[in-house]
């Protein structure tokens, strides 16, 4: 009888991981979450009122600020969804999954109240590519 449950314990444990790691901003969020500090570091302010939607932010943070390879010129976006990095976290942020014409990437920000925009950051398709 251990035998027969074996297999199928870790057939149900191993759907689950994949089921989990198939979500490109779940496992972008889990790494983030791992450092305290991912904030820290280079950003881009974004000039745009808080009542912008999603669409706007990004079209301007795509004028802007290049993907590896150069400017992103044609996207679409494919699901955006707020986050938080952890429990005690005192920001909202949203997460925007986005195909386009240098492959998937993946753009948090949240409206910064003390810089008058958007506080943005990229992440490539180290994230949306599901062999990773």
């Amino acid at each position: 009888m251990r035998v027969s449950i074996l297999p199928v314990a870790v057939f149900l444990s191993g759907a689950s991981y994949i089921l989990a790691s198939d979500d490109p901003i779940t496992r972008l969020t889990e790494e983030l979450a791992k450092s305290r500090r991912w904030e820290a570091g280079k950003f881009f302010l974004i000039a745009l009122p808080e009542s912008a939607k999603p669409e706007e932010i990004l079209k301007d943070f795509f004028k802007r600020i290049p993907a590896p390879g150069g400017h992103i010129q044609d996207f679409n976006i494919e699901e955006v969804r707020q986050l938080t990095m952890s429990e005690s976290s005192r920001y909202i942020y949203a997460a925007a999954l986005i195909s386009s014409d240098h492959g998937g990437q993946i753009v948090i920000f949240r409206y910064l109240k003390e810089g008058g925009g958007w506080w943005t950051r990229m992440y490539g398709a180290r994230y949306t590519d599901k062999t990773n």
